[in-house]
């Protein structure tokens, strides 16, 4: 599967703060761990974060998420990041 991972700013009317894609992940046997990451500046005091499995082959697309964080950038990121 493709995973889409967007996320929103649920105090300001469910703004679009940041998304990222994994792109085309292949089946495995075996889990294989893959760290994926997006950057954002909240502008509110709650997000929403939401996972989409996208261009599917119309089969069921399984996926497992473990670990999830969110955690302050320890840098101001600028225009151009």
């Amino acid at each position: 599967p493709n995973i889409l991972v967007e996320i929103f700013s649920t105090n300001i009317g469910n703004e679009l703060a940041g998304r990222v894609g994994t792109g085309p992940m292949a089946r495995s046997a075996t889990m294989i761990w893959r760290q994926v990451y997006v950057r954002f500046v909240a502008s509110s005091t709650s997000v929403e974060v939401i996972m989409t499995a996208v261009g599917g082959s119309g089969n069921i697309d399984n996926f497992a998420i473990d670990d999830m964080e969110l955690r302050a950038c320890p840098v101001r990121i600028g225009a151009a990041d």
